[in-house]
């Protein structure tokens, strides 16, 4: 029988890419909420990191902590905050940007968090959620064989965050991520993910999800999930397109089994070939609660 494992992380206040203090209004709220979920299905080993305390060095070490987690078991990764787009010189995406997920003193970067990824064993299941602006860039797996953006530190005139936090690289990985990933995203690469509107609410990926999963009443696949989840977004908001994609178990797998799921796949499934080789999602033209809160951990 595998085992739940789930890594929950809000950041509101942060210190934008432009070098201004801004607020991601509900992120405290998402990761809550997505912990409260992950533990309604039986993720027995749930850590919640928000605010302050969601620093690069405990983000990145809460999940090197889960290093020995094997096929049998299931990991959900969710966070809500800011994404920040720069620009990468020299070049080596195809629009030239690094996308990331705005933590409370530093930015963790897409390649960084695909190094992180490869340090899990083969097959093991891995869900990333993300609520975050240019959320569609995170999931970008094709990093084998590059060194990963390091953890450094940001111009002033882009973020203002502690140097001793973010001065070390993270390790290279030897070859492609080996996990079997899905990605939801809250939007594509170039789009706004909306906040909440009020501060005792979710933001509107994070709400569409939940109203969408209904307390496990969801009947269906991811595919269907993404699916409705996008129609629900959508008719609030336009121009924000949540999407999904996976790589490393055969696609079947993630469009037969319903969402949150711990139990591993049946026998027999196999792994696939990288993302690239896959047909690309749609896109728009153009440790237990053990759970560290705010810093205190919790019996």
């Amino acid at each position: 029988m595998g085992t739940g494992y789930s890594i929950h992380v809000g950041v509101e206040k942060t210190v934008g890419c432009t070098g201004s203090a801004t607020s991601a209004r509900g992120a405290h709220n998402d990761a809550e909420a997505m912990e409260d979920l992950a533990r309604a299905q039986g993720f027995t080993h749930r850590t919640l990191i928000i605010g302050g305390a969601a620093t690069l060095s405990a983000f990145t070490s809460a999940v090197r902590g889960l290093g020995s987690l094997t096929e049998d078991d299931f990991l959900l990764l969710t966070f809500t905050g800011h994404g920040c787009r720069t620009q990468e010189r020299p070049c080596t995406e195809v629009d030239c940007a690094l996308d990331s997920w705005c933590l409370s003193d530093g930015v963790l970067y897409d390649k960084a968090l695909i190094a992180l990824l490869a340090g899990f064993a083969e097959k093991l299941r891995i869900l990333v959620v993300s609520g975050s602006c240019y959320s569609g860039g995170m999931r970008n797996l094709k990093f084998a064989g590059r060194a990963p953006a390091p953890l450094r530190p940001v111009s002033s005139a882009r973020m203002a965050v502690s140097s001793h936090s973010l001065s070390q690289p993270l390790p290279h990985p030897a070859a492609d991520v080996k996990a079997s990933v899905v990605f939801l995203m809250a939007c594509d690469e170039p789009e706004i993910a909306q906040a909440a509107t009020r501060k005792d609410e979710c933001s509107l990926f994070t709400r569409i999800l939940l109203q969408t999963w209904g307390a496990g009443a969801f009947p269906g696949d991811y595919v269907r999930f993404i699916t409705d989840i996008r129609a629900g977004v959508q008719a609030e908001r336009p121009e924000q397109t949540p999407i999904w994609s996976s790589t490393g178990l055969d696609p079947a797998f993630w469009t037969s089994q319903k969402p949150f799921t711990i139990e591993p796949p049946p026998a027999g499934i196999v792994t696939i070939p990288p993302p690239e080789q896959l047909t690309p999602a749609r896109r728009r033209p153009r440790g237990v609660r053990s759970s560290v809160t705010n810093g205190r951990r919790e019996p």
